[in-house]
């Protein structure tokens, strides 16, 4: 007789190591090495900011192979908990990078810009990215625009429109305010 919870328990953790090395390897040491050797540094940094916003993407849109890694919402394990950190540690470098590499900005403009950038890149995606989606989601539910079939495709989209939704309102809120 098959132990079917047994093959279950090693599928999951064959996802969960997949997502590990996506994540980490990927999307925490390749891509941002690409950026920094091919790439402006402001681009490198951008992203680098942002690395939190492309784990919660990945997470609520791939949760088989990213929820244990990402969870905003709660860290059930160790492992959620010092993932979630690591990632956020990771983004708020990215942004204290970018405060400090400003040029022509005095100290008190420096300052301003990491702290609007923490707040829209960091602290209102962390939690509000999961929230909103789970709104537009229900609403394309209520209103009958989206089918079951759809699901999966249109919960990607809303969500990476989202994210650059937030991505762009740290770009116009630090435009403004420092010139």
């Amino acid at each position: 007789m098959t132990d079917y919870k047994h093959l279950k328990h090693e599928h999951s953790k064959t996802k969960y190591i997949t997502g590990l090395i996506i994540l980490f390897l990927v999307f925490i040491f390749v891509i941002p090495y690409l950026l920094y050797k091919y790439t402006s540094f402001p681009i490198f940094v951008t992203y680098f900011a942002n690395v939190d916003i492309i784990a919660n993407i990945l997470a609520i849109n791939f949760p088989a192979y990213f929820h244990h890694l990402y969870d905003p919402l709660s860290q059930t394990t160790t492992w959620q908990y010092v993932s979630f950190n690591l990632l956020s540690l990771i983004a708020l470098t990215g942004i204290f990078m970018a405060g400090i590499h400003t040029k022509g900005l005095t100290k008190t403009e420096r300052i301003i810009t990491m702290i609007i950038m923490a707040i829209v890149t960091w602290t209102l995606p962390t939690q509000g990215i999961p929230y909103l989606n789970n709104e537009v989601q229900k609403y394309l539910k209520l209103d009958g625009i989206l089918k079951k079939e759809e699901d999966k495709k249109t919960k990607v989209l809303v969500t990476v429109l989202i994210s650059l939704g937030f991505i762009f309102l740290e770009y116009l809120l630090i435009s403004l305010i420092v010139k």
